[in-house]
């Protein structure tokens, strides 16, 4: 008899467990910092995602403000950029953003 109720403690015991850590996560995505308001901030929000992963920048602008990074680049492809899927929903949501304002791609 102990041990049916021992196994249905364990199993209500994972279930609430998972429900909680479920609730965690999505109040932690509900507190996500708001999106910049302006396209320079979109754009340096964004390319800093890349510049933390080493990528190495093509363009002048890009070279200019994020100098420091350049010294530690090591990724030419976009593509090869290794981001967590939170950083690639973030990205996605900035240039969404980006194409909303009319803000040009570099």
């Amino acid at each position: 008899m102990r041990s049916i109720a021992s196994s249905e403690f364990s199993n209500r015991l994972l279930a609430t467990t998972g429900l909680l850590l479920g609730a965690l996560l999505h109040a932690a995505q509900a507190q996500e910092a708001p999106l910049p308001q302006n396209c320079f901030d979109l754009w340096k929000e964004r390319n800093q995602y890349y510049a933390d992963a080493h990528y190495c920048f093509k363009t002048q602008k890009a070279k200019n403000e994020f100098k420091e990074a350049m010294k530690t680049c090591s990724v030419d492809d976009e593509s090869r950029l290794r981001l967590s899927e939170e950083q690639l929903r973030r990205i996605a949501k900035i240039i969404q953003r980006e194409r909303a304002y009319g803000c040009s791609s570099n």
